[in-house]
């Protein structure tokens, strides 16, 4: 988003998903599901196993701080 100077709202829409989705996608609250792959896919200008790599990391991180506490 930084990248594109965009706002919650802006990339939200791009995407077709609501800020607050958006916002637990990228708190690690929730993972898009299969529906909003073709968009992060733009979005991102990245390729299905780069955002599968993205997705992987993300659970990782979520798996990790249930272990932590």
């Amino acid at each position: 988003m930084r990248r594109r100077a965009h706002t919650t709202e802006a990339a939200a829409l791009e995407l077709g998903v609501t800020r607050n989705e958006l916002r637990a996608w990228c708190g690690d609250l929730e993972q898009p599901d299969r529906r909003h792959h073709a968009a992060l896919l733009g979005y991102l200008r990245v390729d299905e196993r780069q955002l599968r790599g993205l997705v992987l990391r993300s659970q990782m991180r979520h798996a990790q701080a249930r272990i932590r506490g």
